[in-house]
């Protein structure tokens, strides 16, 4: 198996994981934190429900890696485009992220996912014009 297949599905299994953790985790520290500064039960629901968006925004991203697997061998633009769009992305928001708090934390994993579909997507690109 080449290179940049395995590389998209680790980041398809690592968002899907993560997305996981962060539902379950996320949720409970939400109650804790909103319960201990006093939010109302209404206000700490609507951040739950974001949370959970954003778990399943994860997860969803997971399962988008594998179908892009599939379409690799294809050498699609449409699947160039994908992996570059999703890797930078990702890349960005981790980057953001740490920078926005000041420290290297658990968004470097976004920011590694990223950088991992962009050398996928240097490679789709190198295999294309060969």
């Amino acid at each position: 198996m080449k290179f940049y297949k395995i590389s998209t599905i680790i980041v398809g299994v690592l968002l899907m994981v993560a997305s996981f953790f962060h539902s379950y985790g996320g949720v409970y520290e939400l109650k804790k934190l909103g319960n201990l500064h006093g939010l109302s039960n209404r206000d700490i629901e609507g951040l739950i429900v974001g949370w959970v968006w954003g778990s399943v925004t994860m997860l969803a991203l997971g399962i988008w890696c594998f179908f892009m697997v599939k379409s690799i061998d294809k050498n699609h633009q449409s699947t160039l485009l994908q992996t570059t769009l999703l890797g930078v992305l990702l890349a960005l928001f981790g980057l953001f992220g740490m920078l926005y708090l000041n420290e290297f934390n658990h968004l470097a994993g976004f920011f590694i996912c990223g950088l991992l579909l962009l050398v996928t997507s240097g490679l789709l690109l190198k295999n294309k014009k060969s």
